[in-house]
């Protein structure tokens, strides 16, 4: 008899779509049986009809977890957390949600989503700041950990500090984005034209081969536009060592005949004056 009930029950559940019938029905069997069997497929369908029934979630997490079938349950999560209204209830869920995808499945990138929203619920939160820090930078999510570096710069009004611009000029090379280091570099260079480290960075892009290689007839390649500022610090600098040195070097690699002439008779110009002086 109790079997006859169970089964009507579940063929109801998965018969109709009306929210407050599934939960209703959803209560009931949990009621009347603890085999997990039965009720969590049933759970799962009352979660399908209304994501956000949070005892439902409740009664079957333990289950799932046991059973390491974390991907259904993070599915499960995210589901819930998209129909949650409240601004706490979504905290609980993000929170355990990391826990699941971090600790339980060991999936750090699944975790990663949860842990940014819940840094933007929070985002004077150092220790959430710090754990997404250092989570790009484990993960090699060098683009992600940029646009983490600067948001906070922007949100707290410090701007782009000098060592923030080092830092993430240096990040860029070390992924071998020369082309986003440079436009870093071009912004904290303007911010801080008398800013040492700049003219050090400059010369990494500029001996580059790989940024030698992307020159083209038509457009600069990064090495040949690092030189170019690299030139006008030695020449506002009265360095005419270094200014004849990344000249001759420019030459080397510069192909498009324009660009060749506008180069030597620089070069011309440099060495007439160092003979002069």
């Amino acid at each position: 008899q109790e079997s006859v009930l169970l089964t009507t029950i579940v063929d109801a559940l998965h018969a109709h779509d009306e929210p407050a019938l599934v939960v209703a029905l959803g209560r009931r069997l949990v009621e009347l049986t603890d085999d997990t069997d039965v009720t969590t497929p049933a759970l799962i369908r009352v979660l399908a009809v209304v994501p956000d029934a949070r005892w439902a979630l409740d009664r079957i997490k333990l289950h799932l977890n046991v059973q390491g079938r974390w991907d259904e349950l993070l599915r499960l999560y995210d589901a819930a957390v998209d129909a949650t209204s409240d601004p706490q209830g979504r905290e609980e869920l993000l929170n355990e949600a990391s826990v699941t995808a971090k600790d339980l499945a060991g999936d750090v990138v699944r975790a990663l989503p949860y842990f940014e929203q819940l840094y933007e619920l929070h985002p004077t939160d150092m220790r959430l700041f710090t754990m997404l820090e250092r989570l790009y930078e484990k993960q090699g999510m060098t683009r992600q950990l940029v646009d983490h570096l600067l948001q906070r710069a922007a949100r707290t009004g410090e701007g782009e500090s000098s060592d923030l611009v080092y830092r993430v000029v240096s990040l860029w090379l070390q992924a071998g984005a020369l082309t986003e280091a440079l436009e870093a570099l071009e912004r904290g260079c303007t911010e801080h034209p008398a800013w040492q480290e700049g003219t050090e960075l400059l010369e990494r892009i500029f001996l580059s081969p790989s940024g030698r290689a992307a020159a083209l007839d038509t457009v600069p390649g990064p090495s040949e536009r690092a030189a170019a500022m690299l030139r006008a610090r030695y020449r506002d600098a009265h360095r005419s060592g270094d200014l004849a040195r990344v000249l001759k070097d420019e030459l080397s690699f510069v192909r498009q005949p324009e660009r060749r002439a506008r180069l030597l008779c620089e070069l011309a110009e440099t060495e007439q004056s160092e003979l002069s002086n």
